[in-house]
């Protein structure tokens, strides 16, 4: 997020009266009453800071969707409501119509596969798909993915991975697979 942005934001939850601070690494915690009033409010941030959504800035969101997976449940506390699969694609798929979101890192648990799969075979043309939590830099899980088509990036953490050797043989199996 440029300083921009960043600053418009802080404007901008200040004037609704939002509660807000500055999280450890900078970003902020505001108090919203949906998720989906978080992106309105980020892109109004965009805007006002004098740049186009979509085309100077783009929205990249890390879902972790495994956060809030339960009992095959996607479970929204803030909004109070459980989705299935099918209905948290759903959901992601109205974002990408409305917001300029260009990735998604772990829409859904690491478990849930076939819902990567899914989704990326709806969405994988418009937006960034990045397994974090599904692939966490291992190259037979990178392979695994990319035969069933289940995500088109690649987040390489040499910590996860354990040693710099196996998260560069993640990156050739991710860069063979043809993804990001």
């Amino acid at each position: 997020m440029t300083a921009e942005v960043y600053m418009a934001a802080g404007r901008l939850m200040d004037e609704r009266g939002a509660l807000f601070g500055v999280a450890d690494e900078g970003g902020y915690w505001p108090a919203f009453a949906t998720n989906e009033d978080a992106l309105e409010t980020l892109q109004k941030a965009i805007e006002r800071a004098g740049f186009v959504a979509g085309q100077d800035i783009g929205i990249c969101l890390d879902v972790a969707a495994s956060e809030f997976y339960r009992d095959g449940r996607y479970v929204l506390g803030l909004e109070q409501r459980d989705l299935d699969s099918d209905g948290l694609a759903e959901l992601l798929m109205g974002w990408l119509d409305r917001f300029p979101i260009v990735s998604l890192e772990d829409p859904f648990d690491e478990s849930d596969v076939e819902a990567f799969a899914r989704f990326a075979q709806a969405t994988g043309d418009k937006v960034q798909i990045v397994g974090d939590d599904l692939l966490v830099t291992n190259a037979g899980r990178v392979a695994n993915a990319a035969s069933k088509g289940a995500c088109n990036a690649l987040l390489v953490k040499p910590n996860q991975a354990g040693t710099l050797s196996e998260a560069k043989a993640a990156f050739d199996a991710a860069h063979k697979a043809g993804m990001g």
